[in-house]
């Protein structure tokens, strides 16, 4: 039986959209007879529901000390699982090892050496020795993990052309040919899940006046925090920002309270009220702040996506390249340098959007829906197992 292994270094949430998509695309192929998913089991979230015959999903606890947040104890829990999952898979056929992170990469590769035939598929879903947290020590030592492991990689996917680039350039070893871009991008929706107009309903927001949509983490470093500097006392436009995050949550909903144009909605189930809620924005808005930090420079999230395929412009930060190219290609948006933020001046950009500006800007996004939706970049996955 031909197997493949993915291993991931958290679990495996219903909310894990990639590795679902991954999932199924892989069992829709017949690309392999079954799949097993090695997570590291967690508590507090909501698991994915697993239905399907063809797919395993293990879930190991390390079982030490888990709540101690020592390095040295993080490094034992570390080890403790690498030494768990070997014992779980030395008896089992490992034709194909995904690794979804830096973290499991070399667990990966000393699987892939005892097995002899196995084929390594470095899958990490960002840049991650370039993440914002990656610094000092923590920095220098991912680098030289993924120098030296990296090698022994048969193939890798990456979510974006800059960082299929940047791997190029800093890793000798490997070439265009096995490197593959295959960005979080959502499934195909259907038509009913899009125009729909949910907000205008239960915010009691008239015809005629234009709504903003934030979605996703609710953080001060996705810029929520000067996205709610813009709109405040801006009359005519609406804020809603829908999701969950960190503390600024609480702010965000306090300041629902005291402005009529701004709105928290909590967030929603990704499958059946995402689509028609995002659809029932006017524009969309991601404002990550990049400040030389490579994978956000580089990044294409889902978010962006899930605005696009909801039939709805965007507007990015101008500085992460990737979904500056995306809205300029297809004309469905603008970028601003929301890093160095003149607030005014901004303020003044967005006052001025017309519903005509919305329209001619929508005349883009068919032409995007044709070509950005995951059956298209999974297309991919048939050449990576073939």
């Amino acid at each position: 039986m031909k197997n493949n292994i993915h291993i991931y270094p958290s679990d495996f949430s219903a909310n894990s959209s990639r590795l679902i998509k991954e999932t199924n695309s892989i069992l829709e192929y017949s690309l392999v007879d079954r799949i097993i998913f090695i997570v590291k089991k967690q508590e507090g979230i909501n698991l994915y529901k697993n239905d399907n015959s063809k797919l395993i999903i293990k879930r190991i606890s390390s079982g030490f000390l888990s709540k101690n947040k020592i390095i040295y104890f993080e490094a034992i829990r570390f080890l403790l699982f690498y030494l768990k999952i070997f014992i779980y898979l030395f008896r089992k056929d490992c034709s194909y090892i995904n690794a979804h992170s830096i973290h499991v990469l070399p667990i990966s590769v000393f699987i892939k050496i005892i097995k002899r035939k196995s084929i390594l598929i470095y899958d990490p879903h960002e840049l991650e020795t370039e993440v914002a947290g990656a610094i000092g020590i923590k920095r220098k030592v991912a680098k030289i993990v993924e120098k030296f492991f990296i090698k022994w990689a048969d193939k890798v996917i990456v979510v974006s052309p800059s960082i299929k680039t940047w791997y190029i350039n800093e890793y000798k070893c490997l070439n265009s040919r096995n490197i593959y871009v295959i960005r979080n991008v959502p499934k195909k929706q259907n038509e009913e899940s899009q125009y729909c107009n949910l907000f205008r309903k239960e915010y009691l927001i008239p015809e005629d006046e234009i709504i903003f949509l934030y979605q996703g983490n609710i953080s001060r470093v996705r810029g929520c925090n000067k996205i709610v500097d813009i709109f405040k006392n801006l009359e005519g436009k609406h804020i809603v920002f829908m999701g969950n995050g960190d503390e600024y949550v609480q702010e965000v909903i306090n300041l629902s309270k005291k402005h009529v144009n701004i709105h928290y909605k909590k967030a929603v189930d990704f499958n059946t009220e995402l689509p028609k809620y995002t659809s029932s924005a006017d524009i969309g808005l991601h404002f990550i702040e990049v400040n030389n930090v490579l994978n956000h420079k580089y990044c294409l999230p889902n978010k962006l996506f899930e605005y696009i395929l909801s039939g709805i412009p965007v507007i990015v930060n101008s500085n992460a390249v990737e979904m500056n190219r995306i809205v300029e290609m297809y004309k469905i948006g603008f970028g601003i340098d929301t890093d160095n933020i003149d607030i005014p001046k901004v303020k003044a950009i967005i006052k001025n959007i017309t519903l005509e500006d919305i329209k001619n800007y929508k005349k883009g996004i068919s032409r995007a829906q044709e070509e950005l939706y995951w059956e298209n970049d999974a297309q991919q996955y048939i050449d990576i197992f073939s």
